[in-house]
């Protein structure tokens, strides 16, 4: 039943009541008969809506800092760099301490924008500090540091980014950009 069905029903349930129509326990049955389709009932909409926007609002932050990057220093880049990833983590807090995880868009909108910023972070640390230019360690880093945010969210969308990151990682060892791990390390993750 639809979600405004429901809630239709359970304003006319008290009037019905008093109207005679139905018992008391009539209307408790009822009740616990719709409760748990209201309880089911998502809104798949606004729960990719807000997948979007957390990948959009990673992706931005990224394209504003690569294009600014040049001017500043390297502590500057550093701050840069974790803000995002900060802000992330602020919000997986406030969704936390407002008990919205029981909201698909808050959870999934989160999750990914938190991937999405973990994954900014690295490379900018990366590229500031010149670490070795192996882009499976960096794929495979990116990998392990996202997986717990898909536990700590309940979120498919870490998780499928979570493997997003861990098939380049095996894909660009496999094409033998790196030569320390193998092909046969990707599948541990």
């Amino acid at each position: 039943m639809a979600r405004r069905h429901i809630t239709w029903l359970e304003k006319e349930l008290p009037v019905w009541i008093r109207e005679g129509i139905i018992s008391e326990e009539g209307a408790e049955k009822l009740r616990a008969r719709y409760a748990g389709e209201r309880a089911e009932g998502r809104n798949w909409a606004l729960t990719i809506f807000s997948i979007l926007g957390g990948l959009l609002i990673g992706t931005g932050i990224i394209t504003i800092l690569a294009n600014n990057w040049e001017e500043l220093g390297r502590g500057a880049r550093t701050v840069v760099a974790l803000l995002p990833m900060l802000t992330a983590q602020a919000l997986a807090v406030f969704v936390y301490r407002r008990n919205l995880l029981s909201s698909a868009a808050w959870r999934e909108g989160v999750a990914a924008f938190w991937v999405m910023a973990l994954g900014a972070a690295l490379s900018l640390i990366w590229q500031t500090y010149h670490l070795p230019n192996e882009w499976t360690q960096f794929f495979i880093l990116w990998a392990l540091l996202s997986l717990p945010v898909g536990y700590l969210m309940d979120a498919l969308a870490a998780v499928a980014l979570y493997l997003v990151a861990a098939s380049l990682g095996g894909l660009a060892d496999r094409e033998g950009v790196s030569g320390r791990a193998t092909v046969h390390d990707y599948w541990l993750l």
